[in-house]
């Protein structure tokens, strides 16, 4: 488990912050599932089955990280490439949320 900074649901127009596994879950799917789903496109996060339901209700958030890893593929193979602030801080990446599994994920080109 990982926190997540949200939209409260009990006092309006607060913050809080809650606990939630990382790659995005629906109550319908497998667990096995979060593998595939670390990542909501903009551009397709409405439609898709994963993200629909928490894109619909805009439960967007933040995740507080030290640093993520992304492939680099200049050698033509995946390389992990290590990301992070240069000065050492927790980096805010913007993220969707799922309420019913307690999951949450990136979202990518926002």
């Amino acid at each position: 488990m990982a926190p997540i900074i949200r939209a409260s649901h009990d006092v309006p127009g607060a913050i809080e912050v809650a606990p939630a596994c990382f790659g995005m879950v629906p109550h319908w799917a497998d667990m096995k599932l979060a593998r595939q789903t670390y990542n909501a496109r903009t551009e397709t996060g409405a439609q898709k089955p994963s993200f629909r339901n928490a894109w619909k209700r805009k439960q967007f958030g933040i995740i507080p990280a030290d640093n993520f890893f992304e492939p680099c593929y200049e050698t033509g193979k995946p390389i992990r490439w290590r990301i992070e602030r240069a000065d050492g801080m927790p980096a805010a990446i913007p993220g969707i949320w799922d309420s019913g599994r307690k999951t949450c994920c990136c979202r990518s080109r926002c």
